[in-house]
């Protein structure tokens, strides 16, 4: 939630209490590491005796599992020091529940967002992504500046980007010059963001484009290089929706076995091996809406960690709210009901 403004007036009660609940709600859950520590060690005296004993105990995670939320929610009325403290043991109890649960070698079902995906993104995190879009076109980003712009044109297909006559001329350029050289892969990405930005821009899609980007999935899907078969596989259905693609069950296959390798990652190494995961995923869905691309309980909570993580980094380093923008518009395709690929770009449906 967005921290308590700052006024004249003086506390109410009301805030006092959640300020007090807050740092209440800190000291449980360093508490809990206290616990699982003690216990460690005792199981560690008693494993020659006991060796079915084991290290994690289920009712200190189910409690975790019930503190994690409630602190989330109450952080904003913590001071600096402690929200930092606060970050960094809730990054850690996610961490410690998903490596002390049993591992399944399947994808768990998706499941509905268990939080508004939309509602997450505030009015100070549309700030950051707007200042952020001036500070690349400052600079002449304009490939940040694109990438950056078509990630927002996602959230909200009503934002004012401010694509002035300099940002389309700059468009155009890129799009010659791309195609000129022949450089068809970065040419894909770049006229794919274009068409979600400006679906009226020609892009001169000809037969020479057509058959190297052809030549290329075949050559990926070969090769069994999935997550890059999938990214090309996106921008292509995008900017050409009547492009044959193939998708049939060993390339579905490929890439679903890609997003499981993605999740083991991430249930050993921690959110950020989590990225893979969301990537391909988000991927996959734009592909086939239809497919069953395996967001649980727990992989919608790895995706708000990320989330907060990135609007700190956003914060923190001026100008950069890419992981951000990259997180929140991959949570929005993976929560819509429907994403349909059509003839103005990337249709979603919540």
């Amino acid at each position: 939630m967005p921290e308590p403004r700052e006024t004249s007036r003086e506390e109410s009660p009301e805030e006092s209490n959640r300020k007090i609940a807050a740092k209440q709600l800190l000291s449980q859950l360093s508490d809990f590491f206290s616990k699982i520590e003690s216990q460690n060690r005792v199981i560690d005296r008693n494993k020659a005796a006991f060796p079915e004993i084991q290290a994690s105990d289920i009712t200190i995670g189910d409690m975790m599992e019930d503190v994690l939320p409630a602190l989330e929610r109450e952080m904003g009325y913590l001071d600096d020091e402690e929200k930092q403290s606060a970050s960094d043991l809730i990054m850690e109890a996610r961490l410690y529940l998903a490596t002390n649960r049993p591992k399944s070698k399947e994808l768990e079902a998706t499941i509905e967002a268990p939080y508004d995906v939309e509602k997450e993104i505030t009015d100070d995190d549309w700030k950051g992504m707007k200042d952020g879009l001036k500070e690349f076109k400052r600079r002449g980003r304009w490939d940040y500046f694109f990438l950056q712009a078509m990630r927002m044109k996602i959230l909200n297909p009503k934002v004012d980007l401010e694509i002035d006559d300099e940002a389309l001329e700059n468009m155009a350029k890129a799009t010659k010059e791309l195609k000129e050289y022949k450089y068809w892969n970065p040419f894909f990405s770049h006229a794919m963001r274009i068409k979600i930005l400006n679906p009226e821009q020609d892009l001169e899609i000809d037969d020479d484009a057509r058959q190297a980007m052809k030549n290329e999935l075949a050559r990926l899907k070969e090769q069994g290089r999935w997550d890059a078969f999938a990214y090309q596989a996106m921008n292509v259905k995008i900017v050409d929706p009547s492009f044959a693609l193939d998708l049939n069950e060993p390339a579905l296959s490929g890439m679903k076995d890609e997003m499981k390798k993605h999740m083991e990652k991430g249930l050993l190494g921690g959110y950020y091996y989590h990225d893979g995961f969301f990537h391909q995923a988000a991927k996959l869905k734009v592909l086939d809406s239809s497919q069953d691309v395996g967001m649980s309980k727990d992989a919608w909570e790895w995706m708000r960690l990320g989330l907060n993580d990135s609007r700190r980094y956003g914060h923190k380093i001026h100008g950069d709210w890419l992981p951000f923008s990259e997180h929140a518009m991959e949570a929005k395709i993976l929560a819509a009901k429907k994403v349909e690929v059509t003839e103005k770009g990337l249709e979603i449906k919540m």
